[in-house]
């Protein structure tokens, strides 16, 4: 997991996020929302309610007179159950990400910054070298000079 994680893109990271979320809703909430759908059916009789009440979000299928299935749980925890381990994910996923610029030839000696490097620790010539100055006070003609027509 550790190299594939390392890997991932954004865009990898968001989708494991909303694969969490579904995930999460299909086993907390699945049961409760398919016998809502079955009530959303022609000739089916029935009441589905949600609300907040005192801190707690409530849910509650009920066919008749019964309730057929209830869900009840604290905003902090649902909070800490909708951001958590996503939030988590996340850290892991900065720890372990290489760090822009992360490369065997930036860990060279000499290595400065992206695309120069220090001449004098590796006995390179300058990567950006110097204008040559040019014109008759440089001594070199320029074309078109009467001294370059020979």
């Amino acid at each position: 997991m550790r190299s594939s994680l390392r890997r991932w893109g954004a865009g990898q990271l968001l989708l494991a996020w909303i694969a969490y979320w579904l995930v999460l809703i299909g086993v907390t909430l699945g049961r409760g929302l398919l016998l809502a759908w079955q009530l959303s059916r022609p000739g089916v009789h029935g009441r589905v309610t949600a609300g907040f009440d005192d801190g707690v979000l409530r849910f509650t299928v009920e066919n008749g007179a019964r309730a057929v299935w209830t869900g009840a749980a604290s905003v902090s925890t649902v909070a800490l159950w909708l951001a958590g381990p996503p939030l988590l994910l996340w850290l892991v996923w900065l720890v372990l990400r290489p760090r822009r610029g992360d490369s065997r030839a930036d860990r060279a000696p000499g290595f400065v910054g992206p695309g120069y490097r220090r001449p004098e620790l590796l006995g390179a010539p300058d990567p950006i070298p110097e204008p040559r100055p040019r014109g008759p006070a440089a001594g070199v003609p320029r074309p078109g000079d009467p001294a370059d027509r020979g």
